[in-house]
């Protein structure tokens, strides 16, 4: 499925198989940075126009996936990648995937998303959607704009939490 979704905003799946006994797959090596590596306060923030251009990419990429029900479950500015020519794509749909299907649900610390970008659903280890990839994006977004986090709590436990708790309050109203 992830090897047909052709978009330029999506690093491809190139190939798959079998690598002693686990399964493996492969894209095409891509030069340049991912956006993590530029972090606002190392770096300072990237021009607006610059920002916009690349979240506007990578909205796109995502939202060709989704046409496509297929979900990314991890996106953060680890996943948005720009290479030398500034071409922004959204990589890791497979090894996000992968993990989201496998791995143990019941406890989001063993999560593969750093926590603060995580959806409320995936923080309740409720089944996450289309929606729960837009909420990490709107995270990221935030973060790349202002430098901060939009949830806060003195450890990680408390972080999650408050995320939980304005999931369920915009659910409420």
């Amino acid at each position: 499925l992830l090897s047909a979704l052709n978009h330029a905003n999506i690093c491809p799946v190139i190939g798959y198989g079998q690598i002693n006994s686990s399964f493996a797959a492969t894209s095409p090596y891509m030069d340049g940075f991912d956006l993590s590596d530029y972090l606002p306060e190392k770096h300072g923030f990237l021009k607006l126009d610059a920002l916009l251009n690349i979240l506007q990419n990578a909205a796109l990429g995502l939202a060709a996936a989704h046409h496509k029900e297929i979900i990314h479950h991890n996106i953060c500015p680890a996943n948005i990648h720009i290479d030398t020519r500034g071409k922004v794509r959204i990589k890791n749909f497979f090894t996000s995937r992968f993990f989201y299907k496998n791995c143990v649900r019941n406890d989001w610390t063993q999560d593969i998303t750093p926590h603060f970008y995580i959806s409320p659903e995936k923080a309740e280890t409720r089944q996450e959607g289309k929606h729960g990839d837009a909420f990490s994006f709107g995270v990221a977004a935030y973060f790349l704009l202002t430098g901060k986090y939009p949830f806060h709590g003195k450890d990680r436990r408390e972080t999650v939490f408050s995320r939980i708790m304005t999931g369920l309050n915009a659910a409420t109203s």
